[in-house]
This record gives C-alpha cells, structure tokens and sequence, in this order.
C-alpha cells in the first residue's frame, strides 16, 4: 500500500515501485531525523510547543489519507518518520487498507499499545486512526502509552482515565491555555489526604517487564512490575531493589532470541525484557541515562567525610592551635 496517487503534504511519498518474480521494492522518501520514538528518546521528550507542532503535522497528513479513503491501521511514533528539514511523513502503510466512507473494515493489525479497541472486535472504521492518534500525542507528553495491558488478567486499561481528575495532555493540545491549568495543579493539593503518593511521586517510569529468573539452567521468566527513580531501580514483587551507583553496566543481550536488557551490580544480576521493541528501548535508555547522570554526580562531587571524623580532626586542630599559642606567649616561639 503506497500513497502516491497525488502528492500530500506530511506524507511519506513513493516515488518508484519495482517488482520481479518474488519481490517488491518501494522507492520513498528518506527520513533524515528517524522517527518520533527515536527523536523522542534521544531529547528525552518534548516541550509544549513541539507537541503542538507534530500533532498539527500529523492531523493535516491524516486528514489527507482519509480523504482518499484509505485507513492507516498503524499510527503509532516508529510510523511518523521526521524529515531532514524536521518536519512529520506519515509512513508505514503496510496495514492499510482502502475502504469508502461506507464499508466497515476488518482484521486485527497495528501496534498492540497504540490501536483502538475496536480493531480487536469484527468491524471498525477509519475513526480507529484518530485513536490511535490521541495514543501517540500521549506518548508525546508522557513518554508512555496509554494502553496497559495486566500480566495476569491480560485485561486492558486506559492510563488517560487515571489522569481525568488532572488536565487531559489532549485537550492541551488544542487549547494553550490549560497549560496554566496543568501547573496549577500540579502546585494545588498539598494538603488534606496524601494517600500513599509521596512514596512513589519521584517514579521516572513504570512499567510490566518479562524478568528471567536467576538460574544459569533453564531460566523461566515471569511478568512483574518495574519501577525506574532517580537513585534505584525496583521489582517489589521479589524485593529487589537496586542503586543506581551499584550498578557496574547496563547492556542489551538477546538469550534465546529474545532481546533484554542485562544489568550487572556488584551483588548481582538481573535480566528483563518487554514486549514492545520501543517500550524496552525506551526502558534501556532512561536506565542509561540515569546512571551516567549518578556516576557523573560522584565523580564531580566533593570527597565526604563522616561527621565523627570531622569533630575529631576539628579537634586536633583546636589542639594545635592552643599549643601554638601556648608557646608564644611563654617566648619559646617568636611570633611573626
């Protein structure tokens, strides 16, 4: 599926098709800046004004594929390919489909943590593109999908709900002035009940990983919750808890032809994986980046000393000084 009918503005333009006995070859545009899940990672996230800039990009490129009836399936970050001149190319159309206003469309495609619930059902329309748009934009202000999946019930569930008593990130997309809203409340509620926040308020990212169990023979791996903050890593399911300034390397392995990432302490080992490429590329490069941030803190940070030591040679000092004095007042020593 190629979109070169007419030229679209934001769109990924197939400029040749080559075809022989057993293969097919696309000839497109080039994206000189990745996609918006590398460009995402590698800044860390985007301001207010970025988001604003790629979602109007994608909402024009959108619009043009709709008008000529074809559905998307697939809008996800590693779909939106980001130009040499920075801007958005709608890409990534080997799920799409032709289809009138009119027809219902069938089949379960797209990316599992981006894709609306209806393509799960018999029958959706193009509408299903819109949602898994507002998934992306979300993932654009919070660097995570909305969808979750539970390891256990294998129920789905939508993390925008848990954010309705905040300010929706799509309504600020289209409206600049809640953002005054959003760092009100972020400012507000600091009194009254505080149910059990504060313990886990400084979370730089959560998520559902795949753990391998420690066996040098045979390991199983099993679902358990992960939590990345500023100094630790943690899995409460075992108790596992590990600081940042312990860990000696964090490196991507792939045992059994399953790609996880491996992080060696001094005590001990620990490898994981998730189910989506990008969420654990995301995973390796936040744990990464927060463990360069804690070795380069200790190494620019002045030598501690413990207070005990501190008093004691305060002390010596104090000593010495009254010593010294001592001497010159009797005349053993000449004072300068």
């Amino acid at each position: 599926m190629s979109v070169s009918c007419t030229k679209g503005a934001f769109i990924d333009q197939v400029s040749y098709i080559f075809q022989d006995c057993s293969t097919i070859l696309f000839i497109h545009d080039f994206g000189d800046g990745g996609d918006l899940l590398k460009l995402h990672n590698q800044r860390g996230g985007f301001t207010l004004e970025e988001v604003l800039f790629y979602t109007c990009e994608m909402v024009i490129g959108l619009e043009f594929i709709h008008q000529h009836n074809i559905c998307h399936r697939n809008i996800c970050p590693r779909s939106i390919l980001i130009s040499g001149t920075g801007h958005c190319m709608i890409s990534n159309f080997f799920d799409a489909v032709i289809c009138s206003n009119n027809n219902e469309i069938t089949g379960d495609v797209g990316s599992p943590q981006f894709k609306a619930p209806e393509v799960i059902s018999d029958s959706y329309s193009k509408s299903c593109d819109i949602f898994s748009l507002g998934c992306t934009i979300y993932y654009l202000f919070y660097g995570e999908s909305p969808i979750v999946t539970d390891p256990i019930t294998e129920q789905i569930s939508y993390k925008l709900l848990d954010r309705l008593n905040q300010v929706s990130p799509l309504d600020t997309v289209f409206d600049l002035s809640t953002q005054n809203a959003i760092e009100k409340s972020q400012n507000e509620d600091n009194s009254g009940d505080q149910l059990q926040e504060t313990e886990f308020q400084d979370i730089l990212i959560r998520g559902v990983c795949s753990k391998a169990a420690d066996s040098r023979f045979n390991p199983t791996w099993s679902k358990r919750e992960i939590f990345l903050f500023p100094n630790r890593l943690e899995i409460p399911a075992e108790q596992i808890v590990i600081p940042i300034d312990e860990i000696i390397s964090v490196e991507k392995i792939k045992p059994k032809d399953t790609e996880a990432i491996l992080i060696k302490t001094h005590s001990r080992d620990i490898t994981f994986s998730f189910e989506m490429g990008f969420e654990q590329e995301q995973w390796y490069v936040d744990i990464l980046k927060v463990w360069k941030n804690v070795t380069n803190l200790s190494k620019n940070a002045p030598k501690q000393i413990s207070i005990r030591r501190s008093m004691k040679e305060e002390m010596k000092r104090q000593k010495k000084v009254a010593i010294a004095h001592s001497k010159i007042a009797n005349g053993s020593v000449s004072s300068i």
